[in-house]
């Protein structure tokens, strides 16, 4: 062998060791790092990373956002919808058989009647009115929430001398976009004659619903009960107009209207005419 090729071949095997050694020494510092926690603080700086880029990504609204926003518009516009006062809350479902006591119901104003119940308190009398009591059907039959339940029962326990009024002589505040409607004086009504007019049948049903329904689906007081073809079969022959001005003006308990004197003349027509609909 010769000279020259011994130089080489020394300075392949120098080669290889100084490559071992670069290999190793890389080897001893990974080690080393995972060793001494590097490794682990690493990890903590990749999940902290993360963390950023799903903050980043995160939508700027979300579904949770949306459903929110709308309960809270929905209280919001529930809460501007409710602007009844107790006592046009009563007429709307409570003054036919209050304002006269069919069935047993106590009358508005009736101190006497109203003492013993007055001292179970209000929170019963609502418990009550919300189960329903004899011929009173649940809730009245309204679609009041128990704020205004409560609020009707306050004012009849106030009506009869029952209970001190809290509300002062005058509003403290008046809003401006809220208009205060003159009371309406109502006019004795006058018999009516509409002939054979088609009448809006639904119409007539749903405006039932809310004011009728407590007598004429049970049949208290004498009230002939809807759809009950013997209890009507005096009555139809008489005619439409007869019926419409019986309706109009009231007979034995019910009152002028049912009670639901806010009703207009052609309501009143839909609702005779709807029940006059379901007994042929």
């Amino acid at each position: 062998m010769s000279t020259s090729s011994n130089s080489e071949f020394v300075l392949s095997i120098k080669l290889v060791v100084g490559l071992l050694a670069v290999v190793a020494v890389i080897y001893l510092f990974v080690f080393s790092m995972a060793e001494d926690g590097h490794g682990k603080n690493m990890q903590r700086v990749n999940q902290q990373d993360d963390g950023l880029l799903l903050e980043r990504i995160k939508p700027v609204v979300t579904l949770a956002d949306i459903t929110g926003s709308k309960d809270k518009n929905s209280t919001a516009v529930a809460t501007v919808a409710t602007t009844k006062s107790p006592k046009e809350l009563y007429d709307g479902a409570c003054l036919a058989c209050h304002n006269t006591g069919v069935a047993g119901a106590p009358k508005l104003g009736d101190a006497e009647v109203w003492t013993a119940r007055a001292s179970a308190g209000v929170d019963a009398l609502l418990a009550s009115a919300k189960a329903g009591k004899g011929a009173m059907p649940p809730n009245g039959g309204s679609a009041y929430s128990d704020a205004e339940m409560k609020s009707i029962i306050e004012m009849m326990l106030l009506d009869a001398g029952l209970m001190a009024d809290s509300a002062t002589a005058e509003p403290a505040e008046t809003d401006p976009q809220i208009q205060v409607m003159p009371e309406v004086v109502e006019e004795p009504v006058k018999s009516v004659s509409l002939g054979k007019p088609s009448h809006d049948l639904a119409a007539g049903k749903a405006v039932y619903k809310t004011a009728c329904f407590a007598c004429h689906d049970s049949g208290v007081a004498g009230a002939p009960r809807l759809g009950d073809a013997a209890a009507w079969s005096q009555r139809i022959p008489l005619g439409f107009d007869a019926l419409l001005n019986t309706a109009l003006n009231g007979k034995g308990a019910m009152p002028a209207k049912g009670g639901a004197m806010q009703l207009s003349d052609a309501e009143v027509a839909n609702i005779v005419a709807f029940m006059m609909e379901k007994v042929k």
